[in-house]
Parts: structure tokens; sequence; C-alpha cells
């Protein structure tokens, strides 16, 4: 399964859709192998960071369950990988599938 991150304005479709002057349209791609997952920017100017580290245009980064992921300079997410959590004994959602958490509070 191929997710992409990108703006409303982009000329396909994009399955997470943000909204920022650093975001490209199409921005990158999340890409769910046999319940591994990497991320893959889609340009050389797209900004993507895995726990504080810039992912380059040509690489991918695998995302394991508790991944700080940042596209762009202010959308913030915790990725989750249920399966991955529970071999670590770390509390999860009692479903199964992929979550991003978005690390904002609500007030």
């Amino acid at each position: 399964m191929i997710i992409s991150v990108g703006r409303p304005d982009a000329p396909v479709h994009q399955d997470i859709v943000l909204s920022s002057s650093h975001i490209a349209p199409e921005h990158c791609i999340i890409i769910n192998s046999q319940n591994i997952v990497h991320l893959k920017p889609c340009s050389q100017t797209t900004m993507c960071y895995v726990n504080g580290k810039k992912v380059d245009f040509d690489t991918t980064v695998e995302l394991t369950s508790g991944s700080r992921v940042i596209f762009g300079k202010s959308h913030v997410f915790r990725f989750l990988n249920p399966d991955q959590a529970r071999k670590m004994n770390t509390k999860t959602e009692p479903t199964g599938g992929m979550f991003f958490y978005p690390k904002k509070k609500y007030i």
C-alpha cells in the first residue's frame, strides 16, 4: 500500500492533505509492504524529518512505532504501528492498522 502526502492543490489526489507554504503539492509517499513502513520524499526540496534527521530525496527511511515524523516545518506526527508496539510491550490502540497522531495539544 502506498499513501501519498501533499497539498490540496496537487495534480493528483493526496491521501494525507496538509496545508503550508513548506508542504509541496506532492510532498512524500509512505510505503507499507508486509507491515514494514517506509517514508520517501517526492523531490529534492521537500522537508521530511524522522526522529530529527532530514530524509534525503534519494533515500527511504523505515518508520517504527514511536517515530516522530515532521512534514515541512510545522506538521509533527507520532507514527504508531500496533504490531510493533505490542512486540515492544507498549500501550497501543485495540484495533489493527497504522496511525499518525498529530503532536498538537487540543484544549
